[in-house]
């Protein structure tokens, strides 16, 4: 009677529907700053994230928009009507570079916050863009100079936990005198997001340094993005703390003796320090 009874219950737990789960990947799109403006002027280059649905299976699954947590943050009309359909082993771009997408944070950086069916990887990136038209004037669209692979995460760091970053590049030693190819500076940047209902105390340290922590104020549901963190320490671990469930990554970018180079651009995920 007992294996019966085993055996009915395998049953129903295998003709059970999987359950959409979240996913967050970070949203963007922003000027780009810091550059050399002799190469780069203000306001033609931005900052700019795209994401795609891959159904690795073949069944058909969905994935839906649930918000964007950032401020002033919007699903687009169109994306917000319920769940969308991903074909079986299809790769569907959802946003490409200077396509519109279905997901804004304004011109601050936030998270986007997905639920999506078992199967459906979502993947991204960041990418450096500036207008190009090929000699065509009236159709102008954005190539991407530079770009680098977004983090995704599944669940939300908990409230009061403290996260790592991946290592970031050394610091260049300075300017140099015989290679134009060398590295002169680097900008680290941070975003953290408040995925909590209150406001939180969220805490930066740079790991192996004496320099004093940052302390912020950030709102529920408010992204705080930081640029040029710890200028001229030799740090490569960025420590972050919140009293509220949050998210967070790190970026740096990288430029060199020879103004013309296209800065490299790399991103970190953090992971909590057990």
């Amino acid at each position: 009677m007992r294996s019966v009874t085993v055996l009915a219950v395998a049953l129903l737990l295998a003709g059970t529907p999987s359950q959409a789960a979240p996913v967050y990947i970070p949203v963007a799109f922003a000027p780009a700053l810091m550059l050399p403006p002799d190469s780069y002027p203000p306001e033609t280059v931005w900052w700019r994230t795209s994401h795609s649905f891959t159904n690795t299976t073949d069944a058909t699954l969905t994935a839906q928009y649930v918000r964007v947590i950032g401020s002033p943050g919007t699903i687009r009309p169109g994306c917000d009507d319920g769940p969308l359909v991903v074909p079986p082993r299809t790769l569907w771009r959802i946003s490409d570079i200077g396509g519109s997408g279905c997901a804004s944070s304004g011109h601050s950086p936030g998270f986007l916050e997905l639920d999506v069916d078992p199967g459906v990887v979502v993947s991204g990136g960041i990418h450096l863009v500036t207008p190009h038209s090929c000699g065509d004037p009236s159709a102008i669209g954005e190539i991407s100079l530079s770009s680098a692979p977004l983090p995704v995460y599944r669940t939300l760091f908990p409230g009061g936990s403290t996260v790592a970053s991946l290592g970031l590049p050394p610091l260049p030693s300075g300017p140099s005198c015989t290679n134009p190819r060398a590295p002169v500076a680097r900008r680290v940047n941070l975003t953290v997001a408040n995925a909590g209902l209150e406001a939180a105390t969220v805490t930066v340290r740079a790991s192996g340094t004496s320099a004093e922590p940052l302390v912020f104020f950030v709102p529920a549901g408010t992204p705080l993005q930081l640029n040029d963190l710890f200028p001229n320490l030799h740090y490569e671990v960025l420590l972050v703390t919140s009293s509220q469930p949050f998210l967070a990554y790190a970026s740096s970018v990288t430029t060199y003796a020879d103004p013309a180079q296209i800065p490299s651009l790399a991103v970190y995920s953090f992971r909590p320090i057990d």
